[in-house]
């Protein structure tokens, strides 16, 4: 994907990432200075930027942005690198035609790359994972559905939920955008249903998970914040490689995952293609691909997350995705005092 030397994003002032094949990332952001997000103006004048949208299928999540933060203060951009504070306009539509325009914004907070139409998991799909859990390989991926509201960016909190604070689990997964309708594509043409790839945290009850819901996943996986992606969004042709990255998670600096995708039982492309076997994947679809050995629940004793935390998703060639962690209930005083005060 021809775009100039930057990587693709998206996001809001607020920005996330996409990368193509020569290192650009593309983003949504909000010049606006009065919302939760802001602490200074991005220093334009109304008028100046225009408000690149979603495609149809993302309609909602759109609307939901312009409902927080205004339609004249959503915009999307290119950045060299994730971490850049400045970028350029883009025109278009990242799942079709879009432009990197010569007009530079300034980037104050990342955003989830994509806000996806739908999410699917993958389960058990690293082999030394699958090993610690006791669990024997899948014959085919085993898939389970997560809730689209749970999708949070880089540096926003994940919540642990009044209803289940004590068994909140980390899981660093890669994660699978896909940029066109897919329906019974073979194994050999999957890569070119694949926008590209960002880091992932399937965070997870496992109370929920396992008990509270007979061993059903869905519920568990689907609180609010359970779905940090970030800080980029990386085009397919940008990583050749996908088959052979690092992966890590660690919890305030110590390291309790490192694997490599290399270790997973079904490749991106074989998992595109079994997927689109069974129902259509839509452009924005979310496929997180499994995650590797290391999570807490499988520890002696088991690791979970705590108020305070900070856990952090590192993926080779995408970047790492940062979360502080917070209880609900601490959450709740901040936004009593919070409006005590205005």
């Amino acid at each position: 994907m021809e775009t100039g030397n930057f990587w693709l994003a998206f996001g809001l002032t607020l920005f996330a990432g996409l990368s193509t094949g020569i290192g650009s990332s593309l983003a949504f952001f909000t010049k606006s200075t009065n919302t939760r997000f802001l602490s200074v103006s991005l220093g334009f004048s109304a008028g100046v930027m225009v408000y690149v949208s979603f495609v149809e299928i993302l309609q909602k999540a759109r609307e939901s942005l312009i409902s927080d933060f205004g339609e004249k203060n959503v915009f999307c951009g290119a950045v060299k690198a994730p971490g850049d504070k400045i970028a350029r306009r883009v025109e278009g539509n990242i799942f079709g035609e879009f432009n990197v325009t010569s007009q530079k914004l300034t980037v104050r907070k990342l955003l989830p790359p994509v806000l996806p139409s739908n999410i699917l998991g993958i389960g058990l799909n690293y082999k030394r994972h699958a090993d610690e859990t006791g669990i024997i390989y899948p014959k085919i991926p085993v898939m389970f559905l997560k809730a689209a509201g749970t999708v949070i960016g880089p540096r926003d909190p994940i919540i642990l939920p009044a209803a289940g604070p004590d068994q909140v689990d980390f899981e660093a997964e890669l994660a699978i955008v896909i940029k066109k309708k897919a329906k019974n594509v073979p194994v050999d043409e999957a890569g070119d249903y694949i926008l590209g790839y960002t880091c992932a945290n399937d965070v997870s009850a496992r109370d929920w998970q396992i008990k509270k819901q007979k061993t059903q996943w869905a519920r568990g996986k689907s609180f609010d914040t359970f779905c940090p992606l970030g800080p980029c969004l990386v085009t397919a042709d940008e990583i050749p490689d996908i088959g052979g990255l690092s992966i890590q998670s660690d919890i305030n600096g110590k390291i309790y995952q490192d694997s490599n995708t290399s270790d997973m039982i079904f490749d991106v492309f074989t998992i595109v293609s079994n997927l689109s076997q069974s129902l259509t994947l839509f452009p924005g679809t979310l496929i997180l691909t499994g995650t590797p050995d290391g999570v807490g629940f499988t520890r002696i004793p088991p690791v979970f997350l705590r108020h305070g935390d900070v856990v952090t998703v590192s993926i080779e060639k995408i970047g790492k995705l940062i979360n502080p962690v917070i209880l609900e209930s601490e959450l709740q005083i901040k936004k009593t005092i919070t409006k005590s005060e205005e």
